[in-house]
């Protein structure tokens, strides 16, 4: 696929990457693609979160509870919704940067430190 004219100048395969290598490599996109069957929580969602990227993930649970709205888009795990949500996602995705007060960072930095998770475990438990 990959040779195609639409693509070949336009997707580099990197192959394995070294940990301290990921987050520089992460920078330099705009969108990340998670389209996992089975994996309802994926830390490299956050992590890409983090960095800026806006999430297309496969809506099989987690990811909404993870991730605020205005960061992720949830598509049903088959093939002609994962495109129309990439679809849309790049059509938009100067709208969705503009649109931000903060940054992802910020966002989930505020929503996930410690005294917050603590709070809402305890609260959960009883």
């Amino acid at each position: 696929m990959i040779k195609s004219p639409n693509l070949l100048h336009k997707v580099t395969l990197l192959g394995g990457l070294q940990h301290n290598e990921v987050r520089k490599v992460m920078l330099m996109g705009d969108i990340y693609l998670n389209t996992s069957l089975t994996e309802a929580f994926c830390i490299a969602n956050v992590e890409a979160a983090s960095c800026g990227l806006h999430i297309i993930s496969t809506d099989i649970g987690g990811v909404a509870e993870v991730l605020p709205d205005e960061m992720c888009t949830l598509v049903k795990p088959y093939k002609k919704e994962i495109i129309k949500g990439i679809c849309d996602i790049v059509k938009n995705i100067e709208k969705i940067r503009t649109k931000k007060e903060l940054s992802n960072y910020d966002i989930l930095k505020n929503t996930y430190n410690g005294d917050k998770v603590a709070r809402k475990t305890v609260k959960y438990f009883i």
